[in-house]
């Protein structure tokens, strides 16, 4: 299955965004059934996602209009389902619109006599684009800007160990350290937090600052970014 937001054709809401999967299904019976619902599950480490598949294209609503699968035979069709900017951030979107930790997906379908079909679930590679990323650049850009202003003050309460003055400078809503993904080189002008953050690791490993350490963690950094920065 591929997935990427797309724009439901002929909707002017600007609110909304849609994401596009490919469907494949076989009845290998010797009876059609009626699809008249389905749903797609989006997983990874951070959350889960649960929405309603209601299009298929083109522009077909499953639950106004059900569909047949006649006996032996195969239906493939693409597929929408709502998506939005809020699930970028559960997902851990990249300001870019990139998923960097492994997601997976797979699709529920209801007939007209309640018999749930279940896929398999599947590795998948998802992008987004377009003003569904508004809520995720807002938040790069305000820890970004957050860390870049506060860098020294961080680092010194690190080596000082004054962990209360540093959970205080760590309580904003924004600061999510899963967030700062272990994907950039360091050095890269366009993401200073990578380089920030690898010197907040070393302060608290160099100061013997465990408790740092532990607060980052909470705050969502992975550990395979603290062996990197450790290196």
């Amino acid at each position: 299955i591929s997935i990427s937001p797309k724009r439901k054709p002929g909707n002017s809401h600007q609110g909304f965004s849609y994401g596009q999967i490919s469907i494949e299904i076989i009845n290998n019976s010797e009876k059609p059934f009626l699809i008249r619902d389905g749903y797609i599950i989006l997983r990874n480490e951070y959350g889960t996602i649960e929405r309603r598949i209601y299009d298929i294209l083109p522009s077909v609503m499953i639950s106004e209009n059900p569909f047949e699968v006649s006996p032996k035979s195969r239906f493939e069709k693409n597929a929408l389902f709502q998506f939005n900017s809020s699930d970028c951030i559960i997902m851990r979107f990249d300001d870019y619109g990139n998923m960097n930790y492994d997601t997976y997906a797979k699709t529920i379908f209801i007939d007209s006599d309640n018999n749930e079909y279940h896929s398999d679930e599947i590795k998948v590679m998802v992008k987004a684009s377009g003003d569904i990323l508004h809520k995720v650049k807002r938040l790069y850009t305000e820890l970004r800007n957050y860390l870049k202003k506060n860098e020294k003050k961080i680092i010194d309460l690190i080596i000082s160990h004054k962990d209360v003055e540093l959970e205080q400078m760590f309580a904003k809503s924004f600061i999510r350290l899963s967030f700062v993904q272990p994907l950039y080189v360091l050095g890269n002008s366009s993401y200073p937090e990578y380089d920030i953050v690898t010197k907040m690791v070393r302060a608290a490993t160099d100061s013997d600052n465990d408790y740092a350490l532990e607060l980052m963690r909470k705050l969502e950094l992975r550990d395979d970014f603290v062996e990197f920065a450790r290196r």
